[in-house]
């Protein structure tokens, strides 16, 4: 016998998914029935037909272009190997890490069954504007949801013609018409989202006017990294902000929202707090499950159970260690982001990414992004005991051009003979990672395998677990 109020019966969350977004991940097969309209075929049919880089090519003030986004990848999940780079593709100027600052990494989780759900998108808009996206898709049918958000959210955006003047406006639009079209996708049966989903985490950078949007919902975390001004011995202190706060049930505004919306929330024994609708499908199981509170996706828990795609949305003058707004700033300077999806952040702390990222310098970005995916990566094998590890994105963005000479490394090693590199062999003495190796030792990044016995050399922060997980 139960109770009015109390806690829904719940089906057991497998082992090697309490970790994970959706406790479960079955779909029902059911759809609220609603009709699809000629106009709303038209428009899905056209966003399928032309490439992102036609909006852009729209856009009056646009120059050097380009596109780089992950594709779904085709393969059968089980031939492919953990910590395998998910497809990417490249359109328009040819891109140049070393010149853009600009690193990513897209790494399949230890799911054997499943496809890497990740997604991203980096773009660049002429020489006036950036736009970076990191989508974690959940649910069955998550790829082709985080998929389709990749795909269609900067069309949308590039639409509109106040996407610069009036961003905020512009990106809760597009938020709210990419969840439109889900729907009507959905509907068209060219996509499942009934019961999966994704988070949908995105900055818009303003280059021309100096200013950085962030809209997000779901827990893949937005990070600033900011530069101090140098001390008495000529060090450059480093300090991260979160620019977005991870959407989860138990806080209590979303709580609130949630329960005013129909949906309940409870404890699922591990470590989450996940959404449930208080009715039961057909079935008579509880249903979505979700450990999240906003998503883009995820129908019926979003007509059900309070399951939100509206957008947190901020901006701010990106820094550059001058005065800005009748603030003093002097002395901060807005270094860069990271977008990651939480196979990042389950494990590793904001600061402790950006301590990993600051150790490289701007034109090894792209390593910087493959080192913070590969710590990330055994920190899972660690706590996890070898048996599951997520997904995991990590984008890394500078915001600013190279850095100056006196701050700049080679390899790893810094030129200003005021600052000293840590030792290879230990953990710096407050908690931050070793730079990586000098000139003459090198890092060997070609493949998981040698990043292992690299890390290994540097102590600390490597398992055996880990290091067999990715061999």
């Amino acid at each position: 016998m139960g109770c009015s109020g109390g806690k829904p019966k719940q089906d057991p969350i497998p082992k090697l998914r309490r970790g994970l977004t959706l406790g479960n991940v079955e779909s029902s097969g059911e759809a609220a029935p609603e009709e699809v309209s000629e106009e709303d075929r038209a428009m899905l049919v056209q966003l399928t037909d032309q490439d992102v880089l036609d909006y852009i090519e729209a856009d009056k003030n646009a120059g050097r272009k380009f596109s780089i986004g992950s594709e779904t990848d085709e393969r059968d999940p089980a031939k492919m190997a953990s910590f395998a780079n998910k497809t990417i593709r490249l359109q328009g100027t040819p891109y140049e890490v070393e010149k853009t600052g600009i690193g990513y990494a897209c790494k399949k989780g230890l799911k054997p069954e499943a496809p890497n759900q990740d997604s991203f998108l980096i773009l660049q808009v002429g020489e006036h504007c950036r736009l970076y996206g990191v989508f974690d898709g959940h649910g069955r049918k998550g790829h082709d949801v985080s998929n389709f958000i990749k795909d269609n959210f900067p069309k949308i955006l590039f639409s509109q013609e106040n996407y610069m003047t009036d961003p905020a406006s512009a990106m809760q639009k597009t938020f709210h018409k990419t969840q439109y079209l889900i729907e009507k996708a959905t509907r068209l049966g060219s996509i499942d989202a009934n019961r999966s989903g994704s988070t949908a985490s995105v900055a818009l950078h303003d280059v021309k006017n100096n200013l950085l949007h962030v809209a997000h919902v779901g827990d893949s975390r937005v990070v600033l990294a900011q530069e101090m001004s140098k001390d008495e011995n000529g060090n450059c202190g480093i300090k991260t902000l979160d620019l977005s706060v991870d959407h989860k049930p138990d806080q209590p505004e979303e709580r609130k929202r949630i329960e005013k919306a129909g949906g309940i929330v409870v404890f699922d024994g591990a470590w989450n707090h996940r959404v449930y609708a208080k009715k039961k499908d057909k079935t008579g199981r509880s249903y979505p499950g979700l450990n999240m509170s906003r998503a883009m996706g995820d129908l019926q828990g979003y007509h059900d159970a309070g399951i939100s795609a509206t957008p947190d949305i901020s901006s701010r003058k990106i820094l550059d260690g001058t005065q800005v707004s009748g603030e003093d700033s002097s002395g901060i300077s807005d270094k860069f982001i990271l977008l990651c999806s939480d196979g990042v952040w389950e494990f590793v702390s904001s600061s402790t990414a950006v301590q990993i990222v600051n150790s490289f310098p701007f034109g090894e970005a792209q390593k910087a992004a493959e080192q913070l995916a590969a710590i990330a990566w055994d920190h899972w094998v660690d706590e996890m005991n070898g048996e599951v590890v997520d997904d995991i994105t990590a984008l890394v963005v500078h915001l600013k051009g190279r850095d100056p000479p006196e701050q700049a490394t080679t390899n790893g090693k810094a030129t200003d003979p005021e600052q000293t590199p840590p030792k290879r062999n230990s953990v710096n003495s407050n908690g931050s990672y070793p730079l990586p190796p000098p000139d003459n030792e090198e890092p060997l990044m070609d493949t998981p395998s040698h990043q292992a016995a690299w890390r290994a050399s540097c102590g600390g922060w490597h398992s055996e677990n880990a290091q067999n997980a990715r061999a």
